[in-house]
């Protein structure tokens, strides 16, 4: 999404859009199973040390990927690409307990806000 980008505009558009799949029924088992698994690294030292591992090298990736987008000056060069990243992807994470009550206008609720959330942490607007 961030490659296939020619503009701010197109950039912000193909990053709703991935939000959009990332909250999706679709993705609903990867969600509850990263939940398992967080939950048990809090008890497993080795499991919790893998896990930031992983999402230290993910928030790199990312960082990186958004590399061309600071570069042309859609994305500021002050946002820590890493840090929302990491922030971002833990927020996704608790989307499981919104999928807990079932409820579909909390969870349309809970997406318009992160979405707009995250291409504000982004954006900054």
């Amino acid at each position: 999404y961030i490659e296939n980008a020619s503009s701010r505009a197109e950039l912000r558009q193909n990053i709703a859009a991935a939000l959009e799949f990332i909250f999706s029924a679709e993705r609903a088992e990867a969600r509850r199973l990263r939940a398992e698994v967080i939950g048990s690294a809090v008890s497993r030292p080795e499991l919790r040390a893998a896990v930031a591992a992983t999402d230290l090298d993910y928030a790199r990736q990312v960082a990186q990927a958004y590399g061309v987008a600071v570069e042309s000056g859609w994305v500021a060069a002050s946002v820590d690409i890493r840090g929302v990243a990491l922030w971002a992807q833990g927020v996704i994470n608790s989307r499981v307990t919104i999928e807990f009550n079932g409820d579909p206008n909390v969870a349309a609720a809970w997406d318009g806000l992160t979405k707009s959330a995250i291409l504000a942490a982004i954006f900054g607007d």
